[in-house]
C-alpha cells in the first residue's frame, strides 16, 4: 500500500475515534474504531489470496471512551467475506470470478458468480473498501465533505446569480439590492456576480438553471413570475420542472391592479361586465393577457385585448393617453407615481389580482375573492393569482446539498430583514414583501398540481 494510503487510513482512524461513543459496529454492541486495513489487502495482492477478516478494537488514547468499557474489546469490521477472487486482473472490470467463502462467524454466504445484486453490494460495502483503493479515496472525500459546514464551503467562492430578463430592468433592481446587503452576511472572500441569461420570456434562463447550472450551491437565480405558466403555454420549449427547483424565497410580489379611464363610464368590475373596454396588454399569452382573460372567463368582464405594448409602463401610458380604455398596473407605480390620476377622477380602480392584500387598496375586491370555490375555472384564477404572488423570487437548481440550500435560504431571510436594506428600499420607494422558501415551494407545488383543463386553458389562450 502506498504511503499516501497509509496516511489516509491513519487520518480516518482519528476522525472516527473523535465520535467513538456514538458509533456501532456492523452487528451492534459497543463501538470500536481502531483498525488496520493495510496488511490484508497487501497480502491479497502479493500472495493472490482472498482477504481475511479485519477486526476493530478500542483506542486507549480516546478520551471519549467510557471508563467502564473493556479495554480489550474487539469487533469484526469486515464480517461479510464474500469477495472477488484475485485473478491478476483489475477487480473493478467485468469478467472477474466470484465465489462464496466463509464469513467471520464461519457461515457460508453463497453468491452468484456472474452478477452482484444490490443487496449483496450493501452487505459487502466494508469489504469493498478493503479491496478497492479507489473506494478508499471516495470514502475519505465523503468524510471531508460531511465535516465541512456550508459557511466553510462558501468561504472564498464566487456565487453567480442568474437573471432571466435583460439588464437594467426591475429584476436587476432587486437582484443588485439583495447582492449589496448579502455581502455583509457572507464569509470573507466570497463574491457575488450577476449574469443575464435571457430569451423566450425567461425560459432560456430557467432551462439553464435546471439543466446546466452548477449543483454545488454556487449558482442560483431569479425566474420570471411565469415560471409555472410557461410550462403550460410552451411545453416544447421548457426543459425544467418548476417544483423540482429548490425555492429560496421571495423578495417582492407583483400583483396587478385593474384600472379604467373614468370617461369610459366604468368604475367597478360589475360595470365592466356590462360595458366592453379596450385593454392594453404586452402580447398574446403573456401574464398581462392571462390576467385580463381570466376576469373575462370567470366573472364575465368584457375587456378586449389590444396587444403590442413593450412593457407595463407603455401599456399604462397608452391608457393614460387615450389609446385604450383600461389596463392592469403595478401597485407600486400606481400608488407612488400615478395616484394623482385616481384622486382627480381621471382613473377608476376596479380590483386586483394576487394573493397578499395590497396596502392602500384594501377597499377593492380581488379576482380570487370574486371567484366561487366550485367554479370550473377556479384553478385558472388560483394560478394567475399565484403567478402574481411568486413575483420576484430566488430559486436554486435541484440536487444541491440540503445544508447549502438551507444556508442560502437563511441568508435571504436575514438580508430581507436587514434594517439598512429596508431603510434604503423605503427611501428609494422600492416595495419589499419577503416570503420564505417554504412558502414559495408551496406555491410552485400548488400550480403544478392543477388539472389538465387548467393547463389547457393557458395553452389555448397562448395560441389565439
Amino acid at each position: 500500500m502506498r504511503n499516501a494510503d497509509r496516511l489516509s487510513l491513519d487520518k480516518m482512524g482519528d476522525v472516527l475515534s473523535a465520535d467513538a461513543h456514538t458509533l456501532a459496529c456492523c452487528s451492534g454492541g459497543p463501538a470500536v474504531v481502531a483498525f488496520d486495513l493495510s496488511a490484508t489487502p497487501a497480502g491479497r495482492k502479493e500472495n493472490d489470496i482472498a482477504p481475511g477478516p479485519v477486526s476493530a478494537s478500542l483506542r486507549t488514547d480516546n478520551s471519549c471512551i467510557p471508563d467502564n468499557w473493556n479495554a480489550n474489546l474487539t469487533r469484526p469490521l469486515c464480517q461479510f467475506q464474500q469477495v472477488a477472487r484475485h485473478s491478476g486482473a483489475n477487480p473493478m472490470v467485468p469478467g472477474m470470478s466470484l465465489a462464496p467463502s466463509k464469513g467471520v462467524r464461519g457461515d457460508a454466504h453463497p453468491i452468484p458468480t456472474n452478477i452482484i445484486t444490490g443487496g449483496d453490494m450493501m452487505k459487502r460495502t466494508l469489504t469493498a473498501i478493503c479491496t478497492a483503493g479507489i473506494a478508499l479515496g471516495v470514502g475519505f472525500a465523503a468524510l471531508d465533505a460531511s465535516a465541512q459546514t456550508a459557511e466553510d464551503f462558501y468561504a472564498g467562492k464566487t456565487i453567480r446569480l442568474i437573471s432571466s430578463t435583460g439588464a437594467g430592468g426591475t429584476m436587476d433592481l432587486y437582484l443588485l439590492l439583495f447582492m449589496k446587503y448579502a455581502q455583509k452576511h457572507l464569509p470573507a472572500g466570497t463574491e457575488m456576480v450577476l449574469e443575464h441569461r435571457t430569451g423566450a420570456g425567461g425560459i432560456v434562463g430557467m432551462n439553464h438553471m435546471f439543466t446546466a447550472a452548477n449543483k454545488d450551491g454556487t449558482e442560483f437565480g431569479m425566474p420570471t413570475p411565469s415560471i409555472v405558466t410557461n410550462t403550460f403555454t410552451q411545453p416544447d420549449a421548457t426543459r425544467y420542472v418548476p417544483n423540482e427547483f429548490t425555492a429560496l424565497g421571495r423578495l417582492v410580489d407583483l400583483p396587478r391592479v385593474y384600472v379604467a379611464r373614468a370617461d369610459s363610464g366604468v368604475s367597478t368590475f360589475e360595470d365592466a361586465m356590462e360595458t366592453p373596454l379596450s385593454h392594453s396588454i404586452l402580447a398574446i399569452g403573456t401574464s398581462t393577457h392571462q390576467v385580463m382573460a381570466a376576469a373575462n372567463d370567470v366573472i364575465g368582464t368584457q375587456f378586449r385585448a389590444v396587444p403590442g405594448y413593450s412593457g407595463g409602463g407603455p401599456a399604462f401610458l397608452g391608457m393614460e393617453q387615450g389609446e385604450v380604455q383600461s389596463t392592469t398596473a403595478e401597485p407600486a407605480n400606481l400608488l407612488v407615481n400615478k395616484w394623482h390620476l385616481v384622486e382627480d377622477g381621471t382613473l377608476n380602480i376596479l380590483g386586483w389580482v394576487g394573493i397578499d392584500p395590497i396596502d392602500g387598496l384594501s377597499d377593492y375586491p380581488s379576482l380570487l375573492d370574486l371567484t366561487p370555490d366550485d367554479h370550473a375555472l377556479r384553478g385558472v384564477v388560483e394560478t394567475v393569482s399565484n403567478t402574481a404572488a411568486i413575483g420576484l423570487s430566488l430559486i436554486m437548481p435541484p440536487g444541491v446539498p440540503q445544508e447549502r440550500t438551507d444556508y442560502i435560504r437563511d441568508l435571504l431571510d436575514t438580508v430581507m430583514r436587514d434594517p439598512e436594506l429596508l431603510a434604503e428600499a423605503a427611501e428609494r420607494q422600492i416595495p419589499i414583501n419577503h416570503a420564505t422558501g417554504a412558502w414559495l415551494q408551496e406555491r410552485l407545488e400548488a400550480d403544478m398540481g392543477q388539472p389538465e383543463d387548467v393547463r389547457d386553458w393557458f395553452l389555448q389562450l397562448s395560441q389565439q
